[in-house]
């Protein structure tokens, strides 16, 4: 059932892998270079930035994203992917090939959780 507190409200959990740390690093620093500025903009709620420091599908960056509601979550995404500045960051040279394998899970949050 939804949250009581926050009916309706989803989050996104992604993990993007990496080939290398190399790669990896050159991901974190295009999120640190404008995609999580954008990210705020589009109203795609980011919430957290973490990487795996053990465990399996090393190397990584995992995030977690927040809206009010599923299609809420949708329209953010569009306006996102519709960015133009998005459009120009995604080619740039610095940023090819830096994910190698993208995860997400959709999470509605629990009556005891914080968020």
């Amino acid at each position: 059932s939804p949250h009581r507190g926050m009916p309706g409200r989803v989050c996104e959990l992604r993990m993007y892998e990496s080939p290398t740390e190399d790669d990896a690093n050159r991901k974190v620093q295009m999120f640190d270079e404008g995609e999580t500025e954008l990210m705020r903009q589009t109203g795609l709620g980011p919430v957290f930035f973490g990487r795996t420091l053990i465990g399996k599908d090393c190397p990584n960056l995992i995030y977690l994203l927040s809206a009010e509601s599923a299609a809420a979550h949708k329209q953010h995404w569009d306006a996102f992917i519709a960015s133009a500045k998005w459009d120009a960051m995604k080619d740039l040279p610095q940023y090819k090939n830096t994910v190698s394998n993208i995860t997400s899970w959709t999470l509605e949050p629990t009556d005891f959780s914080k968020m």
